[in-house]
């Protein structure tokens, strides 16, 4: 989905598609279905010039739930129509510069910020569509830190809330603490940390329906809590999360900048990440 190369493309395809006859003269099923999947994805990604319409047909042709948006309906869990919300900083320098630079994002007439506890916090809507955000607190103990997550989800579990939204933040050598935490109630996952991307299956082994977006390369601060703030803006006010137009209107923000433009092109956006839909359709396909 990133390769721009027109000729490095046409011989990936050339050769997904030689192997796919040669699983097929094999009768090696697995290795049909990979291919085949493979095949599908060069295919319609190249005959289609919008994401919206491609995402549309690869759902449908792979039997696969919408990839290019999330009904708001779907981030509802509970019958007060509430969207509840978890955010994990970790105890290092980063976690707790990215912490600071968080929370004022949320310091205006739309939100309320109220701590609880001693080791998270708790954003909740003031205006718009009803939403709470937990969020651990980073701490520089290390057996504290921990503690912070054992005791935000024996509060989540006490009260059985099951968020739908998950957002890690911090260092990708804290992914896979965040991961741990995941139910598969959730419906999107923001993984903020440098290469998320290469968490793409761990996810989807918990939450097989969840749309992810992650970044190939540096996850930074200047952008995620933009895109953050955008969500959650969008999510407040009921809509359904059209990742086309969400993503149109963030790269125009980040226009603005050359620094942060660049650091947001690494970005992958659901109806873009060729990696999680490929696992989700072969796990349909293999039934795994």
């Amino acid at each position: 989905g990133s390769i721009r190369d027109s000729v490095l493309l046409q011989n990936l395809q050339q050769e997904v598609n030689r192997n796919f006859q040669k699983m097929s003269q094999e009768q090696n099923e697995r290795g049909k279905v990979i291919y085949g999947l493979l095949a599908s994805l060069f295919n319609t990604r190249q005959s289609s010039d919008k994401d919206a319409v491609w995402a549309r047909e690869m759902s449908e042709k792979l039997n696969l739930p919408p990839i290019d948006y999330i009904p708001f309906k779907d981030l509802v869990n509970d019958s007060a129509g509430r969207v509840y919300q978890e955010v994990f900083f970790y105890g290092d320098k980063d976690g707790f510069d990215s912490y600071a630079h968080f929370i004022p994002t949320f310091q205006n007439g739309d939100w309320k910020i109220t701590n609880p506890s001693k080791y998270w916090a708790l954003i909740t809507s003031t205006k718009g569509k009803p939403i709470s955000i937990y969020v651990k607190k980073p701490i520089a103990d290390p057996d504290e830190d921990e503690k912070a997550m054992n005791e935000l989800q024996a509060y989540l579990e006490k009260n059985n809330i099951q968020p739908t939204v998950y957002i890690h933040r911090g260092h990708s050598y804290h992914v896979n603490a965040t991961i741990a935490e995941l139910e598969n109630s959730a419906k999107l996952v923001m993984l903020g940390s440098c290469g998320g991307y290469n968490s793409l299956a761990q996810v989807l082994n918990v939450a097989p329906d969840a749309q992810i977006i992650t970044s190939k390369q540096t996850g930074s601060m200047r952008v995620n809590d933009p895109v953050i703030h955008y969500i959650e803006k969008n999510i407040r006010e009921g809509n359904d999360l059209k990742w086309e137009t969400i993503w149109g209107n963030l790269n125009n923000l980040f226009r603005k900048d050359a620094g942060s433009y660049s650091l947001f092109q690494d970005y992958i956006p659901p109806q873009k990440n060729m990696g999680a839909i490929f696992i989700k359709a072969y796990k349909r396909m293999m039934n795994v």
